[in-house]
């Protein structure tokens, strides 16, 4: 009795680790708490939370094996379920079609700026990828000075020749761009626009479409520093982000296929603001064909470590995915996504 009384402490510390993340996984997944709340925890630092996790997997090694299981099952959980964990089992590279490398990245033109060489180190880098389309966000008028209220036809950039440049985004493509228009992501919002074009690829003319969505950056600073005040700056940041999806799910649910829309949506693939534009037939080309976590951004803000998936390539029917990368930026905050896509005949 006083052994299994011993025992008492670490049992308790070992299922308060499972409950805890199976409470987690059931805020994000199970609809049992408001669509804020689900959506606060999604930007937890998750590997932070790798420590206590795996301490109770050390902790239950004294215990039956029975608890050793489950606390190594619920690690595993973590890892692979609540971090977004993706694999490419068996790729299909027999499929016919033309094949496109795009390229989708928030440069943070402004923070290069003041950094000497700093938007030299970004082209640099983007070339190095050796993409076909480039879509950018957070170009802040670097190839246009100019306050139109139209996409403009800018320089070549990447050692690609057709270029459409419009406020905070670049489209740049090995191939024609034609049919550019802008639009507004909600009422008054002009930080809300977002640049559509097409691009005749092989047979297909293909729709891209890029768009960046409102941060949250400033929402979670507020709730981490003034609970209260925060959380109510969380739910209208949360609600003007899902505004924002739910104006350019209408824009792109019209659009004829293929279809491409890459951005900044500063949200993770769960949450209910991609959730939303993936109800047009989009799929998340990482998750489609990526290997590992793929975190986007966060490693200038904690410790050089990402967090997270906030950026994203999603295709249509008509588009398949032959796989997917997430680059390593120091030239950003953002790193870029990279996927190898097939344009169907």
């Amino acid at each position: 009795m006083k052994r299994n009384l011993g025992k008492a402490p670490l049992q308790l510390l070992v299922g308060g680790a499972i409950a805890a993340h199976l409470a987690l996984m059931a805020l994000q997944n199970l609809d049992l708490a408001p669509p804020w709340l689900a959506e606060l925890s999604r930007f937890l630092p998750f590997y932070w939370l790798l420590l206590p996790l795996g301490v109770s997997v050390l902790l239950a090694l004294f215990l039956r094996p029975l608890w050793v299981l489950a606390a190594a099952a619920n690690l595993a959980l973590f890892v692979l379920v609540t971090m977004d964990f993706h694999w490419q089992l068996w790729p299909d590279h027999d499929m016919a079609g033309t094949h496109v490398r795009v390229l989708s990245y928030n440069i943070k033109a402004l923070n290069a700026r003041h950094r000497a060489g700093g938007i030299s180190e970004i082209e640099l880098e983007v070339q190095e990828y050796a993409p076909d389309i480039v879509a950018l966000q957070d170009a802040q008028k670097w190839l246009t000075e100019n306050d139109d209220t139209v996409p403009n036809v800018a320089r070549p950039v990447f050692g690609l020749p057709h270029v459409i440049a419009f406020d905070q985004y670049v489209l740049a493509s090995r191939y024609p761009l034609g049919d550019c228009k802008t639009g507004s992501l909600g009422p008054g919002d002009r930080l809300g626009h977002y640049l559509q074009c097409t691009a005749h690829i092989g047979t297909q003319d293909v729709q891209l479409v890029t768009a960046h969505f409102v941060s949250p950056r400033s929402s979670l600073l507020a709730t981490e520093r003034e609970f209260a005040d925060g959380l109510q700056d969380w739910q209208a940041n949360l609600a003007r982000r899902m505004t924002q999806a739910q104006t350019l799910l209408s824009v792109v649910s019209r659009l004829p296929r293929p279809l491409l829309v890459m951005g900044d949506f500063n949200a993770p693939e769960q949450s209910p603001v991609v959730q939303t534009l993936k109800r047009a037939g989009l799929a998340d080309a990482f998750a489609e064909g990526g290997t590992g976590w793929g975190y986007t951004h966060g490693h200038a803000l904690s410790q050089h470590i990402d967090l997270y998936r906030i950026d994203h390539i999603l295709r249509s029917a008509g588009v398949a995915v032959q796989s997917a990368a997430v680059g390593r930026s120091d030239a950003s905050e953002h790193n870029p996504v990279i996927a190898d896509l097939l344009i169907l005949p």
